[in-house]
């Protein structure tokens, strides 16, 4: 997602995108979703490697800027100094709690 989409998004929830800009309550809400939906991407993406042998499947982006999937985070092995960030599969779906 992209700053510029966040931002919409947030306008969209708080009223900011109306034209409200001068209440500070409108602009609180507003920030406030942006700091949630910026801790929720970081919290999801990680940039070292667990030591746990976990079989998790992962979401690589590799140094080289390339994305790659894995079934097993263990495949990775030997890799750890090409990989600049990954995120595990089950924290980018979305749960399907009522």
């Amino acid at each position: 997602m992209k700053k510029e989409d966040i931002e919409e998004a947030a306008g969209n929830y708080s009223g900011s995108i109306l034209g409200f800009k001068h209440l500070s309550t409108v602009m609180d809400k507003h920030k406030a979703f942006v700091d949630g939906a910026m801790w929720r991407i970081e919290k999801v993406w990680h940039k070292e490697l667990p030591n746990a042998q976990t079989k998790k499947t992962v979401l690589v982006k590799f140094t080289n800027g390339l994305f790659n999937l894995f079934e097993d985070i263990r495949e990775l092995k030997g890799f750890e100094n090409q990989v600049k960030m990954f995120a595990y599969i089950e924290d980018l779906t979305p749960t399907e709690e009522e």
